[in-house]
């Protein structure tokens, strides 16, 4: 099978790229892919990292409100087309797979146009535009949450669940293969996403700089930029006990399975990453995605009682402090939220997402 998977931008649209990747390379080492992302984002360092043949186009997103520079957007849509054309052409791919971010759109739309088998895959529960019109023209629509089907006709909607999820419980299960030893205290991640937060950045500096930790350790991923602004101020944090502060968390698999309770966005992929576990979470919806779907990804989880919803409006480090103190401390609560979390996982997404490629371009499901 050849294959192109389309996705980019931030974490989010492309480790479940990854994920069925690896999957696909595991199951059989002579499938060939080629991947192609934006100019901008993480997708061409993680690809080099991996050793996966990487491409890339330069686009952006439309404005919502006039802009000049929309006609600029018009412009590097069309061109990225044309580009598109000559590299489905060039590699000549049985199936073509956008997981999000602009640079699928032009990518699906060729590839749609000339016939290809394509699949758009949706993470969240509530889609974007670019989403919802490459849903009218591809092969198929693979979801990930049931409150999304609504929005793509009924006859190209397949659930399969967020990819990322089957390859975090699957090293989990690896790991702990070689784990003897129980964690002597509890673990909090702050995690703002794969590009940082700057609001919950600031309130987790400021609760790390006010308070020792004693019984339990804090680990905090930053993002690259605001660790770079703050250097000599987080390096100065980083020599507190029991706090480790990271520029960038890039083993999250690894991690997530000796952590007790997550502080994060609520980002599809996250959802999928700590659901995959059962990782009891405190979840702030960023305000500045479309349509506010990180709102809705966060009520499918707090609705269930398997996370806390907490407004990025109401965060403060005295408010964290005291949430994250009061849920370690509830072993009840922490242990009910843990299983809550654990049955909305979807452990085998990689699976049913690579059996829906094989079926459409005529190959034998698992």
């Amino acid at each position: 099978m050849r294959v192109i998977f389309a996705g980019g931008g931030t974490g989010g649209h492309i480790y479940p790229a990854l994920s069925l990747i690896k999957k696909l390379k595991h199951n059989d080492p002579d499938i060939e892919v080629l991947f192609i992302g934006s100019n901008r984002g993480l997708e061409k360092e993680l690809t080099q990292e991996l050793g996966i043949p990487f491409t890339s186009l330069d686009v952006q997103g439309l404005r919502r409100s006039f802009s000049l520079s929309n006609f600029k957007t018009l412009f590097k849509f069309v061109d990225s087309v044309s580009k598109s054309k000559q590299i489905i052409r060039n590699f000549d791919p049985d199936i073509v797979v956008g997981t999000g971010g602009y640079v699928s759109a032009p990518v699906l739309y060729k590839a749609a146009r000339m016939k290809k088998k394509t699949i758009v895959f949706e993470p969240n529960s509530y889609p974007g535009l670019t989403n919802k019109l490459l849903g009218k023209l591809v092969t198929k629509v693979a979801v990930s949450n049931d409150d999304a089907k609504q929005y793509f006709p009924s006859s190209k909607i397949v659930f399969t669940g967020n990819p990322r999820s089957q390859e975090v419980y699957e090293e989990s299960l690896a790991q702990k293969k070689h784990q003897s030893l129980k964690q002597e205290i509890p673990q909090v991640l702050i995690f703002g996403g794969s590009l940082g937060a700057l609001q919950i950045n600031n309130a987790a500096e400021e609760m790390i700089r006010q308070h020792d930790f004693k019984n339990i350790k804090i680990i905090f991923g930053s993002g690259r930029k605001y660790y770079a602004d703050k250097k000599e101020i987080l390096d100065k944090l980083n020599e507190k006990e029991n706090v480790q502060i990271k520029p960038y968390i890039n083993n999250m698999a690894e991690l997530l399975p000796n952590i007790s309770l997550i502080v994060s966005r609520s980002g599809a992929t996250t959802i999928a990453e700590i659901t995959a576990l059962g990782v009891p979470a405190i979840l702030i919806p960023s305000p500045n995605v479309t349509h506010d779907h990180q709102t809705y990804n966060a009520k499918s989880l707090s609705n269930e009682n398997a996370a806390i919803l907490l407004p990025e409006g109401e965060l403060t480090s005295k408010k964290l402090y005291e949430m994250i103190m009061n849920l370690i401390n509830d072993h009840h609560r922490l242990s009910e939220m843990k299983c809550k979390s654990f049955s909305l996982g979807e452990r085998d997404a990689a699976d049913r997402f690579i059996n829906l490629m094989k079926e459409l371009v005529g190959e034998n499901a698992y």
